[in-house]
């Protein structure tokens, strides 16, 4: 069976687009319908994300337990994320999910989701794509991209380098040959 594929078009640099795909999950996904705790009709204490290769994705219900719905099998900030997903499944029936983070030519980003892997659920295949692919593009194509629009309207941040007295410099003397202090000085 073939791969889901949606794709959106965000204003907003790719840096941030990823980082509100990994860092502000749990401020965007839809966990009133799209949770484990939605499926028992309550809505989960937390969403756990974390953001390195082998990091885990999971929910915290009302009760305190936990449900893991998937790992990081890839994480390269900022472009590129492959997951192993499982929500509500062992994680032998794992699906995989690949976003990737690309600027366009007229300065947008472009976010594009493969799902795949549907072959685990044999006779539910069908079945569970299409769930999926309806959810996506309710959880996707508007959820995160509404996020990523909202993450492009707040300043980015301003990084001021402090430059280094003559009182500073005194004490502490030159740059160790070889730092990047030192590499500046050479280009100056």
């Amino acid at each position: 069976m073939s791969v889901l594929q949606k794709r959106v078009t965000l204003d907003c640099a790719p840096v941030i687009a990823f980082e509100v795909f990994t860092y502000d999950m749990a401020k965007w996904w839809p966990m009133e319908t799209h949770s484990v705790s939605a499926g028992n009709a309550t809505l989960p204490a937390n969403l756990i994300v974390e953001r390195k290769e082998g990091g885990r994705i999971v929910e915290i219900d009302s009760n305190g337990k936990s449900h893991l719905w998937g790992h990081f099998q890839i994480y390269q900030a900022p472009f590129r994320v492959l997951i192993a997903w499982h929500v509500n499944e062992l994680p032998s029936r794992s699906t995989y999910i690949e976003v990737v983070f690309g600027m366009e030519t007229n300065g947008k980003t472009i976010a594009v989701l493969t799902h795949g892997g549907w072959d685990v659920f044999g006779d539910e295949e069908e079945q569970k794509r299409a769930d999926y692919d309806s959810g996506w593009d309710f959880v996707f194509g508007e959820c995160y991209k509404n996020a990523c629009q909202e993450a492009s309207k707040e300043p980015a941040p301003v990084y001021e380098p402090k430059l280094q007295d003559t009182k500073t410099r005194k004490k502490f003397g030159r740059p160790n040959k070889g730092s990047v202090s030192d590499a500046v000085h050479l280009v100056h």
